[in-house]
């Protein structure tokens, strides 16, 4: 069970500054009403947020540090439009799609705005390491479209390894993590060595965080994930549990599960039988492993840059990430 959400009072602080970030821009209508369609249903904004905790952990100010967050969630909302128009997702956040509510060139344009204006947020004021913070955003953005161009390939290829997933949820979901975090420390001021080393931090959360959704998809609820549980699988996406299958399921087992590839939609007996089988193959089980190996090599690296409590904050975030349900 999750543990109720640590940060509520930042969580409103970043929910507001959007608000005023956004309220500017009106005109044309077609461009901004969905960009506020999108930032509106703000889910829990996890990326901004270690934006926010890593460098006022390090001493930043507040005010800088929130242009960065602001950026950061931005560009993830960006990532988010343009995956749902390649996935064909009628829903986000439990909301309807960009593309579905208006259509697919508006979402397109939508996406490309809200990247413009995260680019025009971080470039709002000078603070410390400001061109190794826009190379770092910069370098982020090419790898999650390099991840989400192999997340792509992988749909129609019939020899996906393990290895490749972890390449490519590397850089399509640990990549982004792992920048925010590591902006929050350059914008605080940090040394190198320490940006590189909390950098690693936020690679093991991002790790572990996108095996954790992979598991979420088969083992949450529609109401808690905003979308149908599932939905990877049916797409044919080869995702955690679906390589997994491969190797842990015995031969009875996998012509089970492979028999789930074929449906169009899951009923509720037929995804509880999913969740048995997932369970008794062990799936469940590696995964839940492999997420606390990720969590346990960033919680090492916590206690290496701050020796004393003021990493506290991370560590409490940490926390919640590891016992999320959605």
């Amino acid at each position: 069970m999750s543990t109720p959400f640590p940060f509520p009072d930042q969580l409103n602080l970043l929910d507001r500054e959007i608000r005023t970030a956004l309220a500017g821009y009106t005109a044309p209508g077609s461009l901004y009403d969905p960009i506020r369609y999108i930032l509106k249903n703000s889910g829990k904004r996890i990326r901004p947020l270690l934006v926010l905790l890593t460098g006022e952990s390090l001493g930043g100010d507040r005010q800088l540090l929130l242009k960065g967050a602001m950026a950061v969630e931005l560009l993830h909302n960006f990532t988010l439009v343009h995956d749902d128009i390649m996935d064909q997702d009628d829903l986000r956040r439990g909301q309807t799609t960009i593309h579905k509510r208006w259509d697919e060139g508006t979402a397109i344009l939508s996406g490309d705005g809200l990247i413009g204006l995260a680019y025009r947020l971080l470039t709002e004021n000078d603070y410390p390491n400001f061109q190794p913070v826009l190379k770092t955003f910069t370098d982020a953005v090419v790898e999650v479209c390099e991840g989400q161009a192999l997340d792509k390939e992988f749909e129609t290829s019939a020899t996906v390894s393990l290895e490749d997933y972890r390449n490519m949820i590397a850089k399509k979901t640990a990549a982004l993590i792992e920048m925010a975090v590591e902006l929050g420390a350059l914008m605080a001021g940090a040394e190198r060595q320490v940006a590189t080393g909390l950098a690693e931090f936020g690679y093991n959360i991002g790790m572990a965080f996108q095996i954790q959704d992979d598991l979420l998809d088969f083992l949450s609820t529609n109401k808690i994930l905003g979308k149908p549980v599932g939905s990877d699988l049916l797409a044919g996406k080869k995702t955690y549990v679906t390589l997994m299958a491969q190797q842990l399921f015995n031969e009875q087992q996998l012509a089970e599960f492979e028999q789930y590839l074929l449906i169009k939609a899951l009923d509720d007996k037929m995804l509880h039988r999913l969740q048995q089988l997932l369970h008794k193959g062990g799936i469940v089980a590696q995964g839940e492993k492999e997420v606390h190996a990720f969590f346990l090599k960033a919680e090492k690296i916590l206690r290496q840059v701050f020796p004393t409590s003021d990493g506290e904050q991370l560590t409490v975030a940490t926390n919640w990430i590891l016992n999320r349900t959605y």
